[in-house]
């Protein structure tokens, strides 16, 4: 069965399912360069290649009840653009569509479902309309069952508010519009170090931290109430909520008995795929989140570049500069894995205010830390975790010299690695760790502050045109490129 799936709302997106298997996804932010945009149109011209496919079905999620309007002119595109058999709208399965996502990739046999979301679907109730907020689900291989679900009239002094929703609110009245949550989360990690802090964001510290400690405890009693009532030690949080890596960590101390599985996708970019598994037959698992373009040839005419090895790299890293890696299909969702990165020494003192300020980004933002999974535990607390391929959570750093990738709490949000999962990746910090004997980079997503991951190749060099970044590097044709600047 072939099914082609789009999700039309803010961080649009579109999947291909093979048989069960995603084989193409794109988030149309990637394409305009705009973050969380809404425009599927773009992502259009991408799919032509697939235009000799016999969709036997496409499905088109809408957000809101009143995109209705848009059906019939959508239905129409479609039929244009593709050889489909049936196509079908939906408006008001936005938190199941989020269950099955996370489910279906958590290779779990059964779980309990727990999306934490801004605002889900709306239903029309006594004349006022009511959004998802937070759901329940218990999920096995043959169905996913609501359990319990919790909706919004309207966000207000006097109504309930979902976890996500506190951290967009607060965001927008620092001025960091709905999408800062991550800088919230960031910020309240300061209290208690309020002397390391700069006195510009000192005003919104405790705010920060009050949104972040009552939502993860929030949380934390959801769990807790859920758990006692069913026989599973499996764990899936969905729902853009799930990106909080801070709050993630604190679920490992207070269930050490149980198997947790963060969606990598959580936030509504994954609403496609998870929409393409609920109306699948048999969904299997993604094997790995770089599903996104790829570009088979990279045009150098022009271009400075040079011919390496994994050892220069690692050579130029210690000498305190910033790499660019781009390689293979771009990664599905907000973290950078490796094919989108951007790479630094972890053990520079300063260097946290050095990429910020080459990024562009706010100075008390912290960064990640890629690791050689055999590593991992001698360098951070994983907490039981032996595999954090997706940087969930940001946790306890157990060794000194990383200075870089520790944030003012002494925690990292990590990322586990293996040769399997990304060859080169791995080849590169192994490289590092043979000269430094650290076997970890700092690893940040390959933008400039306030933009997406880069998608293409033509991305990627006008980012460092546009940059303090002067070196690309191509691991698949082991070559770097050198962008020096005029100025």
């Amino acid at each position: 069965m072939k099914i082609l799936s789009f999700f039309i709302g803010h961080d649009a997106s579109a999947t291909i399912l093979e048989n069960g298997r995603v084989s193409f996804y794109l988030s149309a932010e990637r394409i305009t360069r705009k973050k969380h945009c809404d425009r599927i149109n773009v992502v259009l011209k991408y799919l032509h290649k697939h235009r000799h496919i016999k969709f036997d079905l496409v499905l088109v999620n809408l957000y809101r009840l009143d995109d209705r309007k848009f059906e019939e002119p959508l239905r129409r595109l479609f039929k244009e653009e593709f050889n489909i058999k049936r196509i079908e709208f939906d408006y008001e399965r936005h938190h199941i569509f989020h269950a099955y996502s996370g489910f279906y990739n958590s290779k779990f046999d059964d779980a309990l479902c727990f999306v934490l979301d801004g605002h889900g679907s709306a239903i029309s109730k006594d004349n006022e309309l009511h959004t998802e907020i937070e759901s329940v689900y218990y999920a096995n291989r043959k169905d996913i069952v609501e359990m319990s679900k919790r909706y919004s009239v309207k966000p207000g002094d006097n109504q309930p508010i979902s976890v996500a929703y506190q951290f967009e609110k607060l965001s927008k009245e620092i001025g960091w519009d709905w999408y800062g949550a991550g800088k919230v989360m960031g910020l309240a990690q300061y209290k208690g170090y309020e002397d390391q802090l700069d006195e510009k964001w000192l005003s919104h510290l405790d705010k920060c931290y009050k949104v972040q400690k009552s939502t993860q405890e929030e949380v934390i009693s959801l769990i807790k109430e859920n758990v006692q009532k069913f026989d599973t030690k499996n764990i899936v949080l969905s729902g853009g909520y799930g990106l909080n890596c801070v709050a993630n960590y604190e679920y490992l101390k207070h269930f050490p008995d149980y198997n947790f599985y963060i969606d990598p996708v959580c936030f509504d970019a994954g609403i496609s795929i998870g929409q393409a598994y609920y109306h699948a037959r048999n969904p299997k698992p993604i094997q790995n989140f770089y599903v996104g373009l790829s570009e088979k040839a990279y045009n150098l005419d022009g271009l400075n570049h040079r011919r390496v090895s994994y050892s220069d790299v690692a050579d130029l890293l210690c000498q305190g500069e910033i790499v660019a890696m781009f390689q293979g299909k771009s990664e599905a969702g907000q973290r950078a894995l490796g094919n989108r990165s951007l790479l630094f020494d972890p053990r520079v003192k300063n260097g946290r205010d050095i990429v910020n300020q080459i990024k562009r980004r706010e100075s008390f933002r912290p960064f990640a830390g890629t690791v050689l999974m055999e590593d991992a535990t001698e360098w951070f607390d994983m907490r039981g975790l032996s595999d954090c391929s997706y940087m969930q959570y940001a946790v306890n750093v157990k060794k000194s010299g990383i200075d870089a990738v520790v944030h003012v709490d002494n925690t990292c949000r990590v990322q586990t690695v293996t040769k399997r999962q990304n060859k080169h990746f791995y080849n590169l910090i192994n490289a590092f760790k043979n000269k430094t004997k650290v076997p970890i980079l700092l690893n940040t997503s390959f933008n400039l502050g306030g933009e997406p991951l880069v998608e293409t190749f033509d991305d990627a060099i006008k980012t460092l045109k546009n940059s303090d970044i002067n070196y690309l590097y191509l691991p698949k044709i082991k070559s770097l490129i050198t962008v020096y600047k005029a100025y």
